[in-house]
């Protein structure tokens, strides 16, 4: 078993407005107080949505609902066999993970070993995560936590994560 404080974990996440890169940063920091070693990594599309309001961009609504996959980056050091831990996190839109998500998980299906925590951010009290596990499990992860992150109110969510990702660190 290996000791918590040399447990690595990795934080992969899209965010546009904010909101999820948010979490995942103070997802770092609260599993840093642990001794973990984080790496995070934010996914981007190459090219990248508008300012304006993301649900009158007719370009995101396409990608969201009608795309298997965009360009991406933002994960080239990226390597699924340096860590314990993989934690995905996505924003909600139109009730489906982001694009740049979706693409990276497809990318990465069948190649990542370690267990898998998801998390989705959005400002409407409904469990996303949930259905986010079951795209993950679908694609062949091992997700052991999944997470909804209301915004506004996303410190206790942050809390009840980490506290069930010790259980999977020990």
């Amino acid at each position: 078993m290996v000791n918590v404080s040399e447990m690595k974990v990795a934080i992969v996440y899209y965010s546009k407005t904010g909101n999820t890169r948010r979490v995942a940063e103070r997802l770092k920091s609260d599993l840093s107080e642990l001794n973990v070693i984080v790496d995070c990594f934010e996914i981007r599309g190459q090219r990248e949505y508008s300012n304006k309001m993301l649900h009158l961009n007719p370009r995101l609504i396409y990608e969201v609902i009608f795309k298997d996959e965009v360009e991406i980056c933002g994960y080239e050091e990226f390597n699924p066999n340096k860590y314990n831990l993989i934690l995905i996190g996505s924003p909600i839109w139109y009730n489906r993970v982001a694009p740049a998500i979706k693409t990276f998980i497809k990318k990465y299906a069948g190649k990542i070993g370690a267990p898998i925590a998801c998390f989705t951010t959005s400002k409407l009290n409904i469990n996303y995560s949930d259905e986010f596990r079951k795209q993950l499990e679908g694609l062949g992860y091992k997700v052991m936590v999944n997470k909804t992150v209301v915004i506004g109110s996303e410190k206790l969510a942050i809390k009840e994560l980490v506290e069930e990702l010790k259980t999977i660190l020990r």
